[in-house]
């Protein structure tokens, strides 16, 4: 009967061990993809500000160069529209052209970061686990 228990009670607490494990092991899953996530977004969020501030630089630029074309045309309105005439050519070919290939772009890199950083959690774990194993041994 007492051997039964043990045997019982040794099997429960294998159990209780394993899902233990596997609950830690879905909290640090979480907890990678959530730092994973909020790395994207601070990194995307680092460069759409500094797109930003580019492109409020090249506003300012351009409307000086429109006064300055006006100046030369003596025409405030024939001035920006020939500045303007470049970036609405612009515009108009970037819109038309499919963005396949600079959305395969934007993807392959956040895949390709999330993916390493992924790879450093797996081998600081794997790194953990073997000097956990070491001092068991010890």
């Amino acid at each position: 009967m007492s051997e039964e228990a043990n045997q019982n009670n040794s099997e429960t607490g294998i159990g209780d061990e394993v899902r233990l494990y596997v609950e830690k092991r879905i909290q640090l899953l979480t907890i990678v993809i959530a730092e994973q996530v909020s790395r994207i977004i601070a990194e995307s969020f680092q460069k759409l500000i500094g797109v930003l501030l580019i492109g409020g630089g090249f506003f300012f630029i351009w409307f000086a160069l429109g006064y300055f074309i006006s100046d030369l045309v003596n025409s405030t309105g024939l001035g920006f529209l020939i500045v303007s005439a470049p970036l609405l050519i612009a515009g108009y070919i970037f819109m038309k052209n499919k963005s396949e290939k600079l959305t395969a772009k934007i993807q392959a890199e956040m895949i390709s970061k999330a993916m390493e950083s992924v790879e450093q959690n797996l081998m600081a774990n794997r790194r953990k686990r073997e000097e956990e194993l070491d001092e068991e041994e010890k």
